[in-house]
């Protein structure tokens, strides 16, 4: 896919004068405001997922979209954004979600959110990377952007280190909705699904919470229960 579907803002023009643009994969240097190289977007390419992942989930059943698999440059890029305080990884990610979004059946999105992480967490890292992740595929849809969509009650045990069940375990009810969701088609976006028990509860609390609609997306998705 192209990345010049959105318009760099001013900002980002800017930006490059001191912070040169790198692919979001191997940190090659690239052109300006461009943040994939030539050869991961080819090998990117082969990673993309062939079909989606359905979940099962306390009596729900939810579909997750993802764009790759994860592995090799795709687990290298999340792994960049999360780890090596690389924002405009997130920038890549969006668009690449976006661009996938733009071809499911249903598309009367009202809104994008994204998975929320606490306050704790955010400043550990520097920032929430789903969050912007959610912010560039609203420039994308040129809609809005929620952050106050979901809110993290608490603290828990970092998923990657869990059972499947433990996970589900682990993150049930440990969301809120703090906004007005009723009657809303949301996109909700994360980088990465394992079991995707993360993503399932979040949606529920929206469902809950009288949302007419959760589209969950992610840039990439392990192929367990897949």
């Amino acid at each position: 896919m192209s990345f010049e579907k959105i318009k760099p803002t001013n900002f980002d023009l800017f930006a490059t004068v001191f912070y040169p643009s790198s692919c979001f994969c191997c940190r090659t240097d690239t052109n300006m405001c461009v943040y994939v190289c030539d050869q991961c977007a080819e090998k990117l390419n082969k990673l993309k997922t062939k079909r989606t992942k359905t979940v099962s989930y306390y009596g729900n059943s939810f579909t997750i979209h993802s764009v790759f698999y994860y592995k090799d440059e795709a687990s290298a890029a999340v792994k960049m954004l999360k780890f090596t305080f690389s924002p405009d990884g997130a920038k890549a990610m969006g668009d690449y979600i976006a661009e996938k979004a733009s071809r499911l059946k249903t598309q009367d999105f009202d809104l994008v959110a994204a998975v929320p992480m606490t306050v704790k967490k955010v400043v550990i890292r520097g920032y929430n990377q789903a969050e912007l992740i959610g912010k560039q595929v609203s420039r994308y849809y040129k809609i809005p952007f929620n952050r106050k969509c979901l809110k993290k009650l608490r603290e828990t045990k970092p998923q990657h280190t869990l059972s499947g069940i433990e996970r589900r375990i682990n993150i049930r009810n440990a969301y809120a909705a703090t906004a007005d969701v009723k009657g809303k088609h949301i996109l909700l976006v994360d980088d990465v699904a394992t079991t995707g028990a993360t993503l399932c509860e979040c949606a529920t609390t929206l469902l809950n919470a009288g949302a007419r609609r959760v589209t969950l997306m992610t840039f990439a998705a392990t192929k367990y229960s897949n």
